[in-house]
């Protein structure tokens, strides 16, 4: 998913704003390889924690995860409050989403026991497989 974000985000300056190649790619490389590396730190730091009994990590990611997402979400509700309109946002992937978040949802609801948190996780491992 932040692999295609950043490819459609680097596309807008390219062709909107007539950035070259290379200056697209000097831009969106070093934060791509930024971001990797952040993940691929925290996969090693969680892992650890886990090994060690401490759980209360991976739950804090959950969150702030389920948090940053409700955040960004948040913006195109703002952007149709102010605009009382809808703009640019294609209804068919919300309806695909929507039965992502659905599915999701009730997959841990049918699990034996509920597990709020679990719900937050799940949500982040269906963003990390793309989707949002």
């Amino acid at each position: 998913l932040a692999f295609l974000s950043l490819v459609t985000w680097i596309q807008c300056y390219y062709y909107e704003h007539k950035w070259s190649v290379t200056k697209a790619l000097a831009v969106v490389l070093p934060i791509g390889c930024a971001m990797a590396s952040i993940e691929i730190g925290l996969i090693f730091a969680l892992r650890k924690g886990k090994q060690r009994g401490v759980e209360w990590p991976v739950t804090l990611m959950a969150v702030l995860a389920a948090v940053f997402l409700a955040l960004g979400v948040l913006r195109h509700y703002w952007d149709i409050y102010q605009h009382r309109t809808v703009r640019g946002i294609s209804f068919f992937f919300v309806g695909l989403d929507a039965m992502g978040d659905l599915t999701s949802i009730l997959s841990v609801l049918f699990q034996p026991s509920l597990d709020v948190l679990g719900l937050v996780r799940e949500r982040r491992v269906q963003l990390d497989l793309g989707a949002v």
